[in-house]
């Protein structure tokens, strides 16, 4: 028997987490880890559980580094700032801020980590994969797929890097 690749489960775990349809995290199974496998910072490293929850912070940045929209009977967005992750919903347009939490991985597979104490929800996991998704009620194409839980609760989406930010203009020399 051949040994499995690390590097296919990392790959093959997310896509299939991608695909099913929203439902209750399995905290019993664990499923609420981590990609990077280091602890939290203020958290218990062996159960890779999000840091302790923090106050709301407040996202001055204008510019998103991704966009991730719901693709299940859920519609939800969530924008990643370097200041923390604003997550909203039907029910609230407005959205609640979470702090910006534990980062696991990089731009290919991320896993974000994080709590909060105001009212609304308070945990958010989410991981995010460079792979090709399609919105099957826009047919948007998008570069990432996301796996998101919150509250224990699972969702699916796609997302897009967030757009960057205007480069001022350099006037060249001779030219007005």
């Amino acid at each position: 028997m051949r040994p499995i690749s690390a590097a296919l489960l990392v790959v093959v775990i997310p896509i299939v987490a991608c695909t099913g349809r929203e439902r209750p995290a399995n905290r019993a199974a664990g499923t609420q880890g981590t990609a990077g496998g280091a602890g939290p910072t203020g958290g218990d490293s062996a159960s890779g559980q999000p840091p302790s929850p923090q106050p709301d912070p407040v996202i001055s940045d204008t510019h998103a580094i991704y966009v991730a929209r719901g693709t299940g009977n859920t519609p939800w967005t969530l924008e990643v700032f370097g200041e923390g992750i604003r997550y909203r919903w039907p029910d609230n347009p407005a959205g609640v801020v979470f702090p910006a939490g534990r980062v696991d991985g990089n731009d290919s597979s991320s896993t974000w980590l994080t709590k909060r104490s105001g009212p609304g929800p308070k945990n958010i996991q989410m991981q995010i994969l460079r792979l090709s998704c399609v919105d099957p009620k826009t047919f948007l194409v998008s570069a990432y797929r996301v796996a998101l839980v919150v509250d224990g609760v699972q969702r699916q989406g796609c997302a897009m890097a967030g757009p960057r930010p205007a480069a001022p203009a350099t006037p060249r020399p001779g030219r007005p």
